[in-house]
């Protein structure tokens, strides 16, 4: 995920299709769900200054968290 931290939005590498992508605030509320297509994807422009964790399910069942920070502009 990058950049990190940022004050517009948050891009990832190319992820393998069909991996879940879950962002929550610290709160644990969900903020935006996707599933992967195989394309790089672009989030977060729209979030208020804040850190959050991206949550990476992948098809064999592993996962990665990724704490990002939204920063003002």
């Amino acid at each position: 995920m990058f950049p990190n931290p940022t004050s517009t939005d948050f891009r990832t590498q190319t992820i393998p299709v069909g991996t879940q992508f879950f962002v929550t605030d610290l709160f644990g509320r969900k903020v935006e769900y996707f599933t992967s297509t195989g394309d790089q994807i672009t989030f977060g422009s729209m979030y208020p200054s804040g850190v959050y964790l991206t949550r990476l399910k992948y098809a064999d069942g592993t996962s990665k968290i990724y704490k990002l920070i939204k920063t003002g502009k």
